[in-house]
């Protein structure tokens, strides 16, 4: 999960560099119409960005939750984690819901064509490592027993 949350990390800084590139061009040029198709581009990869960061503090709050849980037969009892008062499958529930919400804004930056093609593919490759990571998440939240938030 720790290699996740860094090849995300690099996803945004690429996604970054690709923004000022297209900041630039958005300076140079005049057309209106192309201006306007210019920022909502700017503003659906902000969203997207926003989106990607949250994923990866999600799951790296599900990681810090897991890491003790792999060790601890008494979180398979069911004991609540006294930081937070939620039962592990709850957090893990809610890093898959997030992790849901990026695989959204992946399709939805893919299907409009909003990078270039070298980092669609690079998008392509963390939506699917996303939704591997998804499987296991919820392959261990079944091993702890689900329970209703």
């Amino acid at each position: 999960m720790n290699q996740l949350c860094k090849s995300l990390d690099n996803v945004i800084r690429k996604v970054h560099k690709v923004e000022r590139k297209y900041e630039l061009m958005q300076k140079n040029i005049e057309h209106p119409s192309l201006k306007r198709k210019l920022t909502q581009m700017m503003k659906d990869r902000k969203r997207f960005k926003r989106g990607l960061r949250y994923c990866i503090n999600s799951l790296s709050d599900a990681k810090q939750k897991i890491n003790p849980l792999q060790k601890s037969s008494e979180m398979k009892l069911g004991i609540v984690d006294d930081n937070t008062h939620l039962h592990p499958s709850v957090v893990i529930k809610d890093a898959i819901n997030e992790s849901r919400k990026v695989e959204q804004a992946y399709k939805k930056a893919l299907k409009n064509n909003y990078f270039p093609p070298r980092i669609s593919q690079l998008l392509l490759n963390q939506k699917n490592k996303i939704k591997n990571q998804q499987r296991m998440l919820m392959g261990f939240r079944n091993e702890l027993g689900y329970v209703q938030s």
